[in-house]
């Protein structure tokens, strides 16, 4: 059973109150003169919101790189998300991981302010995940309008969550779009490379759908939106996922041979 006339006022409560929280981290971090601790400190604020909502299966980590047996690598990834109980990383330390790519299952870029120069860096990042080979195939885009997942290509969940724009309020879901459309091709890749652009106090754009909202409830409204289609798209996408195979990052070319004995 699908979604009711009415959302549940429990869960738009809990939403609020959690919108009203990363707001007040994100006033926090202008505290710190360093650019890279601010970026810090909203990336933690990010993380910990979708680390204390989602199942306890899923691992929310603060920057790392995903990379395939061809060792096809991405860019670094502010808060990627894997399920620790059937896969690992290759390597982690410090709240870092390098993931195998066939585990990678969501990607959040955060920004402070999103403008065009860190819009065209979110669709480089979502290019590098897209160049990625996960069981020797790809990653695919979203499927709209209801396609079959028949193909078997597996999909990275990519988004962009920011405070603010520096776009102005009034018609900003049209410049927004505009803005989307030139920096994509520029990038020479399609404007659905990234799932989903959320500005916490302008609104939420799905690309793939050419479709966007405005927020009417100081972003709490737009966080509950994409909560829900990160959380649903998880649940999906994890259903079907094979865990990953360590023997094709091994390779047949193993050093040291077997002796009889």
């Amino acid at each position: 059973m699908r979604a009711g006339k009415t959302a549940s006022r429990t869960l738009v409560s809990v939403l609020s109150q959690a919108q009203t929280e990363i707001a007040g981290d994100w006033e926090k971090a202008k505290n710190f003169q360093h650019k890279g601790v601010r970026g810090g400190w909203r990336e933690s604020a990010v993380r910990q919101f979708l680390a204390s909502r989602l199942p306890s299966a899923y691992s929310v980590v603060t920057t790392g790189e995903a990379v395939d047996c061809g060792d096809a690598r991405t860019a670094a990834l502010d808060v990627i998300i894997y399920d620790h109980t059937r896969n690992a990383p290759l390597l982690s330390g410090e709240g870092t991981v390098l993931l195998p790519a066939e585990a990678l299952l969501a990607v959040v870029e955060v920004k402070s302010t999103l403008t065009v120069d860190e819009l065209r860096k979110c669709y480089c990042g979502a290019t590098s995940v897209r160049a990625l080979q996960p069981y020797k195939k790809r990653f695919t885009a979203a499927r709209p309008d209801g396609r079959s997942a028949e193909d078997g290509l597996p999909r990275c969940f990519y988004s962009v969550f920011a405070f603010t724009s520096n776009l102005s309020a009034p018609g900003w879901l049209t410049k927004q779009w505009k803005r989307i459309d030139e920096v994509a091709a520029s990038s020479n890749c399609n404007p659905d490379s990234i799932d989903r652009i959320l500005v916490l106090d302008r609104g939420l754009i799905m690309p793939v759908y050419k479709k966007g909202q405005v927020t009417v409830a100081a972003g709490a409204d737009v966080l509950l939106t994409w909560f829900l289609h990160l959380s649903n798209f998880l649940a999906r996408e994890n259903a079907i996922r094979q865990p990953v195979d360590l023997e094709m990052y091994a390779g047949r070319n193993v050093p040291g041979t077997w002796e009889k004995l």
